[in-house]
């Protein structure tokens, strides 16, 4: 599930809008003073996916879109989990995440990305819902990086996919950057990992598919 971060001292005008669209939404407001998460709404959009708004008590320095609901940028992922040590220990070797402020739940471990203070919240669950390991029409983390950081992060990402034909590690479809990589953690959630953009996203043929096409 995202967690969207709103501009806004309380969701009061998000839940009138969401009232509106008569959407099916639930407020909580009542996190404890150390959590990092000031105020949640949880709306259920048409699709009947779950979409997180929230107020974090540390806003981001990010001007916000405009808009009816003025969103910053990501806050946070929650992402369910089989084993929270083994959530900890991986997450935090692979790509450096910490333990800091806590959102509290039973069966929950908040991990934070240290320079721009985004969370992955991990939830322990018997079982991780089938949606959340689907290859294709199905969610994925996409975490990035530096240019000067992605090569060691691409190192320890162990759980990389693999492809058919005779580049096995080469995406078969178009990316807008080359450094780029799909995989999975252990416990099958997907995961993307790339650079920080610095240039707008474009669309085009992948190479190396057209000039086999055109031979």
């Amino acid at each position: 599930m995202w967690g969207f971060e709103v501009a806004a001292n309380d969701l009061s005008a998000t839940a009138n809008e969401a009232a509106k669209q008569k959407l099916r939404w639930e407020r909580v407001a009542d996190y404890p003073a150390s959590s990092p998460i000031k105020e949640s709404l949880f709306v259920l959009d048409p699709d009947g996916n779950t979409v997180e708004l929230c107020i974090r008590k540390q806003p981001a320095d990010i001007a916000p879109q405009q808009g009816t609901t003025p969103l910053r940028r990501i806050s946070h992922v929650r992402v369910e989990v089989t084993d929270l040590d083994l959530a900890r220990s991986w997450y935090g070797k692979t790509f450096g995440m910490v333990e800091a402020d806590q959102v509290p739940a039973e069966d929950q471990l908040t991990l934070t990305v240290p320079k721009s203070q985004q969370l992955v919240i991990l939830r322990k669950v018997a079982q991780v819902a089938e949606r959340s390991m689907q290859c294709f029409k199905g969610p994925h983390i996409d975490l990035r990086s530096s240019e000067k950081c992605y090569p060691e992060i691409l190192k320890r990402f162990d759980r990389k996919e693999t492809y058919w034909g005779p580049e096995p590690d080469l995406i078969p479809w178009h990316e807008p950057d080359s450094n780029t990589a799909y995989g999975y953690d252990p416990f099958g959630n997907r995961i993307q990992i790339g650079i920080i953009a610095k240039r707008p996203m474009h669309f085009g043929e992948v190479s190396r598919f057209a000039d086999r096409a055109n031979s």
